[in-house]
């Protein structure tokens, strides 16, 4: 059945199909009616422990109804009534995560696991599994690990800030060392060189060396030509105030104490104070004199 929807200004809306169920059908039987039906089938499709026989339908979504053309629908498939749920696998080393699968009644894990370049991940851990964490399957249904080959895609750097390159390197566990080099080309900080290229594939953990623009220094030319402008300004004022400061015109000033050597010669005409005295000394004999009695 078609149906055809108007939008609210009286367009033509999606074309609007109705949906089959495909409950109780197998997965080939099912994708087949869906896409002759106008849909598109998941790819991945989700199992579950059921009665049903394994590799049976048990839902869709959407379950029916209308649905538009070309709408994707969702099958999940009956594991069989011994379906077990597959466990957390993700970072346990290979062997390990094999030892797992088999004490939870397993039996099919593939011999040869894939290998994916993941920096999150060492070497020989595993990334995910097929069917993955929490899908339930049969004991004999076929499990794929995938785990990380312990290599990583070296990053383009060249042309960053080294901070944002340094976070780039290390996102993939990669080493670095940094050397700097004086440039005018590049602002300072800018990442000139990486010894290795970019895209290349490395062991975890290999050192990339960065080249990274650093201030470049004044030549000489410029040195001279600054001190040639500085020196002018300077140079007038000093030389008339070392004029007037000079020792030379402020030696009238030690000889002005010459001057005031009087002064301390002016103590010697005070000296007939002390003579002044002497001429009193007769004073007392002539005392005397009149105080001798008359002869009797």
């Amino acid at each position: 059945m078609l149906v055809q929807v108007l939008g609210p200004n009286g367009d033509e809306g999606p074309e609007m199909l109705v949906v089959p169920s495909t409950v109780g059908s197998t997965e080939a039987q099912a994708r087949t009616t869906l896409t002759a039906a106008g849909f598109t089938v998941a790819e991945d499709v989700v199992q579950r422990n059921s009665d049903e026989e394994p590799g049976i339908v048990i839902e869709q979504d959407p379950p029916g109804g209308e649905a538009a053309r070309g709408e994707e629908v969702e099958l999940t498939l009956s594991a069989g009534p011994e379906a077990q749920t597959i466990p957390r696998l993700v970072g346990l080393e290979e062997q390990a995560a094999r030892d797992l699968l088999e004490r939870e009644g397993f039996t099919n894990v593939r011999d040869e696991a894939e290998e994916t370049d993941d920096p999150d991940w060492e070497e020989g851990q595993v990334v995910s599994s097929d069917p993955g964490e929490g899908d339930e399957i049969a004991p004999d249904d076929l499990i794929v690990l995938t785990v990380s080959s312990g290599e990583v895609e070296v990053p383009d750097v060249v042309g960053l800030d080294q901070n944002e390159a340094v976070l780039l390197l290390d996102e993939q566990t990669l080493q670095w060392e940094v050397t700097t080099r004086r440039t005018a080309e590049a602002d300072a900080g800018t990442v000139l060189e990486q010894s290795i290229e970019a895209e290349e594939t490395v062991e975890q953990g290999t050192t990339v060396e960065l080249v990274v623009a650093a201030e470049p220094v004044q030549t000489a030319t410029e040195v001279v030509t600054e001190s040639v402008t500085v020196t002018p300004s300077p140079s007038p004022t000093p030389t008339p105030t070392e004029e007037p400061t000079s020792p030379e015109p402020t030696s009238p000033e030690p000889t002005s104490p010459e001057p005031t050597e009087p002064e301390p010669t002016e103590p010697e005409p005070t000296e007939p104070e002390p003579t002044e005295p002497e001429p009193t000394e007769p004073d007392p004999p002539a005392d005397p004199p009149p105080t001798e009695d008359p002869p009797r």
